[in-house]
């Protein structure tokens, strides 16, 4: 491809993009037409398929941390 094509081709992803009314939407829509160009989704899949199942399950809350007694308990406001 020339640059020329290249140049069009991520005009009209972008073109596309503008069509999505919500963030998420817009994520999504990004996420799919530039997933398989774009090496960072690879990076990230490949540092998890390497890591086993350390990310198969939430990690468990930090036990040493105590909530602030000072802090005001979360009350309905009226």
């Amino acid at each position: 491809m020339s640059l020329h094509d290249d140049i069009q081709s991520h005009i009209n992803d972008l073109q596309k993009l503008l069509n999505e009314t919500t963030e998420p939407a817009l994520i999504k829509k990004a996420r799919e037409l530039w997933e398989k160009e774009d090496y960072r989704f690879k990076v990230l899949k490949q540092f998890v398929a390497s890591s086993g199942d350390r990310f198969a399950k939430q990690a468990d809350p930090p036990k040493d941390i105590k909530p602030d007694n000072n802090e005001p308990e979360n009350k309905a406001v009226k």
